[in-house]
């Protein structure tokens, strides 16, 4: 029984905490690539001239996201399983932990995170919300900020989009061009 617990201890315990920081990474690759995805790519908007592009999270939020949930659960596998030490107490493991979960939250993060622009039409996908539809029309104003912009619909902020984003000068572009920007200066 002794054994038991010991291999428990040494094998089970890592792969179920490694296994609670990559299943909801690999669950939302796995949504983001069948669900929403296949929902929206067959769609038919209307028959415009315009711009039909797609706004994501740079690949390297993804790497960090995924770097940092490597990093903070590999001594909660390793330590275990080569005999462990004394440094591991109770303590260092739940911040080893929280480090982890937040490595996987900026992936889930990276991963889903996503605006459709198809002429006059956005679609914004944003983690842990409901998918918007609306046209730029609808948007009322948008601001800029030093680092973005922020959408809002009446006074309600909708969106917003950092310049990190690849297509965010697209995207100015045509809220500029519809009217929408308003100067903060």
């Amino acid at each position: 029984m002794e054994l038991f617990k010991d291999l428990l201890i040494r094998f089970a315990l890592p792969i179920a905490v490694a296994l609670v920081v990559w299943l909801p990474i690999a669950i939302s690759a796995w949504w983001e690539g069948r669900k929403f995805a296949n929902r929206w790519e067959g769609r038919k908007f209307a028959k415009k001239d315009g711009l039909n592009y797609e706004l994501r999270q740079p690949k390297f939020v993804l790497g960090i996201g995924i770097v940092g949930a490597v990093f903070f659960v590999a001594p909660l596998i390793i330590v275990p399983v080569t005999g462990g030490n004394e440094t591991l107490t109770p303590a260092v493991a739940m911040g080893f932990i929280a480090f982890s979960f937040l490595g996987t939250f900026l992936a889930i993060y990276a991963i889903q995170w996503r605006i459709i622009v198809q002429n006059n039409h956005l679609i914004v996908r944003m983690p842990f919300k409901s998918v918007l539809e609306m046209k730029i029309e609808e948007i009322t104003t948008v601001k800029e900020k030093h680092n973005g912009i922020i959408a809002y619909v009446d006074k309600k902020r909708v969106f917003d989009v950092d310049r990190h984003i690849f297509g965010f000068e697209l995207l100015y572009a045509q809220f500029f061009e519809a009217g929408k920007m308003e100067s903060t200066h």
